[in-house]
């Protein structure tokens, strides 16, 4: 449903407002943005479209990785606001292998690529195991929250600042890291029956030929003001359609790993 149609929808009664908890990484916290990051957006954007108040609490861990997601959200403040939050949206693994792209090895040297792919390895593994067990977590939450699970575009340089300062190497190495790292959330989100939003169409296009430049702040590893208005609207398609489930009593369906 597009947003259009979901504004013209009948008007839900007054009710509090939705909490949305947003946590993550840099990703989340709007670093090197200088502008409104994704959360808030989503929720401003929820609210447009239906009608419905949403009070946001963002949580983005700059240089945060999975396990230190994990550990924030076991902290009693986190901990509380993600069990009184209606919808969770979660952004996080991209500085567990982030590292690895800068330091891929020349394939002739056998030893230091194994050595490199089982770097790689743990680190994927690392991502899946934490938000495995973050996602246990919410499931045990007594609101039983509706879970969001982004994936990454590039987990790391992009567009024109990658075309500059990457090597042949490093930009294959980045997409393949940008691959298994959103291959093992999408898996998570779907053990756990939370919906997994890829965000590579949003700035890639949904044939991938795209530039995401327009996108990206000036690092060119985060989202700029534009990046973080895809981000929201690519969260609000996927959030609008089970609000037609939650108005007529009935339990959203589960959505399967995949595409946006």
């Amino acid at each position: 449903m597009t947003l259009l149609a979901a504004a013209s929808a009948p008007a839900v009664a007054a009710t509090a407002p939705l909490r949305l908890v947003a946590l993550g990484d840099s990703v989340t916290a709007a670093h090197g943005c200088g502008c409104t990051g994704f959360p808030t957006r989503f929720g401003r954007d929820v609210t447009a479209a239906t009608g419905i108040p949403v009070s946001v609490e963002t949580h983005g861990i700059d240089g945060a990785t999975a396990a230190d997601a994990l550990a924030a959200s076991r902290e009693p403040a986190l901990r509380s606001a993600l069990q009184s939050a209606d919808d969770v949206v979660i952004t996080i693994g991209a500085n567990d292998v982030e590292p690895s792209a800068a330091s891929v090895p020349d394939p002739a040297r056998t030893a230091a690529t194994e050595a490199w792919q089982a770097q790689v390895q743990a680190g994927v593994q690392d991502v899946s195991s934490s938000v495995d067990a973050l996602l246990t977590d919410l499931d045990a939450s007594p609101r039983h929250p509706r879970v969001f699970v982004t994936g990454y575009w590039a987990v790391g340089l992009d567009g024109a600042v990658a075309r500059a300062l990457c090597t042949p190497r490093q930009a294959d190495a980045q997409v393949r890291l940008t691959a298994e790292v959103n291959a093992a959330l999408a898996a998570d989100a779907a053990r756990h029956a939370a919906t997994y939003v890829d965000l590579g169409p949003v700035f890639h296009g949904d044939d991938g030929t795209v530039d995401p430049t327009p996108l990206l702040a000036a690092d060119g590893d985060h989202p700029s003001a534009l990046g973080h208005a895809a981000i929201a609207r690519a969260l609000v398609t996927r959030w609008i359609p089970p609000l037609q489930h939650r108005r007529q009593g009935r339990t959203p369906p589960q959505v399967q790993a995949g595409p946006a």
